[in-house]
C-alpha cells in the first residue's frame, strides 16, 4: 500500500530534484518515544508562514521539492523493509530523499535503500553518540545500533563521525 501511494504521487513530480519523505517510526527507541511525531512538525516549521523557501543566493527550493508525504508504518510487517522501499523508489525517480524522521534505527533502511542505487557511499555522522552498540537491551535493530549494522553489512564504504562524546569500549 504504500509503494503504490507513493507511485501515484511520484507520477506527477514534474521536474523536482529533492522529496521530503517522513518516517514516523520510534519502535526501536529505548529511553524516550516521541521521534515518531517529528516529521509533521518539522514540516510545520519548514512550511510556516514566519518563513520562505527561497535561499540566499536568490534560489527557490520549493521549484526543487517534492512532498513524498509520511509512510504508514501502523500495518505493515515490516516497517524497515517498507522504509528502504520507499527510500529506492524515490532514488528510481531520479529523487534525493531528505528523510525526516523518526529514531536512529531508520538510518540503517535509508541508508540500504541508497546502496541499491549507488556503488560507493561515504556517511558523515553528526551526533554525540556512535550507534555503533552491537545491540542495545537485546535489540540489534535499536536506535543505538544503525552503524554497527550498516558497517557489518558493508552498507557503506567510509563512516566520519564528528561530535562524538560518549563512546565506550563496545563500540
Amino acid at each position: 500500500m504504500i509503494l503504490e501511494t507513493l507511485k501515484a504521487a511520484l507520477e506527477k513530480s514534474d521536474s523536482r530534484k529533492l522529496a521530503l519523505l517522513g518516517i514516523p517510526d520510534d519502535a526501536n527507541s529505548t529511553f524516550l518515544r516521541g521521534a515518531a511525531e517529528a516529521p509533521p512538525k518539522i514540516r510545520e516549521q519548514l512550511f510556516s508562514d514566519a518563513f520562505n523557501m527561497w535561499t540566499e543566493t536568490g534560489f527557490d527550493l520549493g521549484d526543487v521539492l517534492f512532498e513524498a508525504g509520511d509512510l504508514d508504518l501502523a500495518e505493515v510487517p515490516d516497517a524497515w523493509a517498507a522504509i528502504q522501499g520507499a527510500v529506492e523508489a524515490l532514488l528510481g525517480h531520479g529523487l534525493t530523499p531528505i528523510c525526516l524522521g523518526g529514531d536512529h534505527a531508520i538510518t540503517y533502511p535509508i541508508v540500504k535503500g541508497f546502496r541499491r542505487k549507488y556503488d560507493r557511499l561515504s556517511i558523515l555522522h553528526f551526533d554525540a553518540h556512535p550507534d555503533l552498540y552491537d545491540h542495545f537491551d537485546n535489540n540489534p535493530r535499536s536506535h543505538a545500533s544503525p552503524f554497527a549494522r550498516i558497517m557489518e553489512k558493508h552498507l557503506a564504504d567510509r563512516l566520519v563521525q564528528v561530535g562524538i562524546r560518549t563512546a565506550n569500549g563496545h563500540q
